[in-house]
């Protein structure tokens, strides 16, 4: 193989990775608040999602249905760090329950660059008046509820950001110089061949 066929090869390869890297990259839901699956004492103010990347508000929807009820579109908004979106739960909704409910969340977001979540998430509210169900199951801590409340009112940092751009940004670059270095060794050796022909 000819020196300018290897570095051919090589700029078809560099070209490959560089361009497949953005399109490998997906959004991922790191975490749900409530919980899925988690039993609580009170219905929840707000629905709070964190993402790997940062998110639309604009394009994204959660729906929330009671019961199997008809589902009711939820106001949308960036949280304290732009990859976090927080669902108000209309006051309706929000209402103490006579008996125990089970909601049910469905979500489908968009990232800034792009990429679509789908996926859902239920937990069940139970009565307060219900003692003896309050003792024996695990509760939502209210700090968390109090922290998810004020995500809002704290202005967005790009210090908060999720470390996914970062690693878009690094792991091309890794690759790059790791080919770079193939190149360089595959170049010595093809002239080491050519001088002892």
């Amino acid at each position: 193989m000819t020196w300018t066929a290897m570095l051919a090869m090589t700029c078809g390869v560099l070209t490959v990775v560089l361009l497949g890297a953005p399109a490998a990259a997906h959004t991922d839901l790191i975490s749900v608040d409530p919980a899925d699956g988690l039993r609580l004492d009170r219905a929840p103010r707000q629905l709070v999602l964190e993402f790997s990347e940062e998110m639309n508000p604009r394009l994204s929807t959660v729906t929330l249905a009671v019961d199997g009820g008809d589902p009711t579109q939820l106001e949308l908004a960036n949280g304290r760090s732009p990859s976090t979106l927080v669902a108000t739960v209309p006051a309706s909704q929000a209402a103490e329950p006579g008996d125990a409910s089970r909601w049910r969340a469905a979500f489908r977001v968009v990232s800034t660059d792009g990429h679509p979540v789908a996926g859902e998430t239920s937990f069940t509210v139970l009565p307060a008046d219900n003692p003896d169900e309050q003792g024996a199951r695990p509760t939502s801590p209210t700090p968390q509820g109090q922290e998810a409340e004020t995500m809002e009112q704290i202005p967005e940092t790009d210090e908060e950001d999720g470390g996914v751009p970062w690693l878009l940004v690094v792991a091309p670059a890794v690759v790059l110089g790791v080919l770079l270095l193939v190149v360089m060794a595959a170049m010595r050796l093809l002239r080491r061949d050519e001088e002892d022909q």
